[in-house]
């Protein structure tokens, strides 16, 4: 569990926020059994809405040293808008929150934990607002099933914790978002499942600073958008256990991205930008010696291979033990159509032995290289007055 999220942390981020330490007076009750004319402060006199049980705590001015929690006494759907007042709590554990007439915002040192949130409306929402840290923790599930709906934003550059057991995002028609972030806004995730599918995004990320970390144990996606999309020098980095996404990644600028994952099904998509990073672990990769190291280098098709397993390729480089003299070794890979899988070809430059020390890098235009499909590598290019010696390619993917 993410630090600050779990109960007994909730003062992880400075103040006295943990709940073993709120007197009885610092603490008002909701429930289906209660009456907004009641005062709150006890289970019995419970109100009927959260707005109230703001409302109230509002007049006693909260601050850091004089929180509040708001306890949610009663299973039920509570289909309310509200603003969570800084350094408030409203807790919940059987709980459901529909905020589908208008946004549930959410301020500095706030705190929402409930058993399920449901956004049933375009105009429903949860606004991630100030400057400071935010918590969300829903025991069940985070649902955004509103084609045009967008369940999580932000309107200044924030700090989200967000523990979930399972996100699901599943239109019926149209586009959807789980969690839209512009402003540099970094989100602190620990998820045990998520869900899409339709035409839903899951998490974009932009603007520079912009910073997803964390865990989502499994994924599975169906959706025809990307599960992430990371653009403007944000960085992303998650741990899983199984991702399986018809588009996992798109990134539509520079950025930087580790993902750690033994088990991926997926596609990355870029815009053609260079400059992003991009490490998925753990790697497959391996290496095809396509000549002797005694010979020059001839010109053609040098290799053919069948590919052992199923991988989406990262990154390809060349190296020789002999550098070619006069001109660059140049080389291609070809599928089994004899159609490069390559836009811009692998190249040793003239008196290296590598391509990672190459002007123009390789650039992948085809990703995808199937278990059993046949490859082979081409040279068009080996040298001029002294040829290069010892090919060795070198395929790096997941």
């Amino acid at each position: 569990m993410i630090k600050g999220i779990g109960i007994a942390k909730l003062g992880d981020s400075g103040g006295n926020g943990d709940v073993s330490q709120w007197t009885e007076e610092q603490i008002y009750y909701v429930g289906k059994h209660g009456s907004n004319t009641n005062d709150g402060k006890s289970i019995n006199k419970a109100v009927l809405t959260i707005t109230q049980a703001i409302v109230l705590v509002n007049l006693q001015t909260p601050s850091s040293t004089n929180r509040f929690r708001i306890e949610i006494c009663d299973a039920g759907t509570y289909e309310e808008t509200f603003t969570i007042p800084t350094y408030v709590s409203i807790i919940g554990f059987t709980a459901k929150i529909i905020p589908s007439s208008g946004h549930i915002t959410m301020n500095d040192e706030s705190y929402l934990i409930v058993h399920t949130i449901e956004v049933l409306s375009v105009t429903g929402a949860v606004v991630i607002a100030g400057m400071g840290i935010s918590y969300i923790h829903a025991l069940g599930s985070f649902i955004n099933d509103t084609a045009g709906a967008f369940a999580i934003t932000f309107t200044g550059k924030n700090t989200l914790y967000l523990t979930v057991n399972r996100i699901q995002s599943i239109p019926s028609a149209g586009k959807s978002y789980f969690l839209w972030s512009d402003l540099g806004s970094s989100v602190y995730i620990d998820i045990d499942y998520l869900q899409s599918s339709g035409d839903s995004y899951a998490f974009i990320i932009k603007d520079t600073t912009g910073l997803l970390l964390g865990r989502i144990k499994e994924v599975s996606s169906s959706s025809q958008k990307p599960l992430i999309t990371v653009s403007e020098n944000s960085t992303i980095n998650l741990t899983s256990n199984k991702i399986i996404s018809d588009n996992f990644l798109h990134i539509s600028e520079t950025a930087q991205i580790i993902i750690n994952c033994p088990d991926i099904t997926g596609t990355i998509t870029n815009n053609g930008i260079d400059g992003h990073s991009l490490e998925i672990y753990p790697q497959k990769g391996f290496e095809l010696f396509c000549s002797d190291q005694e010979f020059d280098l001839e010109l053609g098709t040098v290799l053919t291979f069948p590919m052992p397993y199923d991988m989406q390729l990262l990154s390809v480089k060349a190296n020789v033990i002999t550098a070619p003299v006069g001109a660059d070794i140049i080389v291609d890979i070809l599928d089994d159509t004899s159609t490069s899988i390559l836009s811009t070809l692998i190249s040793i430059d003239d008196g290296e032995k590598s391509s990672e020390d190459s002007a123009t890098p390789p650039v992948i235009l085809t990703s995808a290289m199937g278990n059993d499909k046949q490859f082979s590598i081409s040279i068009t290019q080996k040298g001029s007055s002294t040829a290069g010696i010892g090919l060795v390619v070198t395929l790096i993917g997941y």
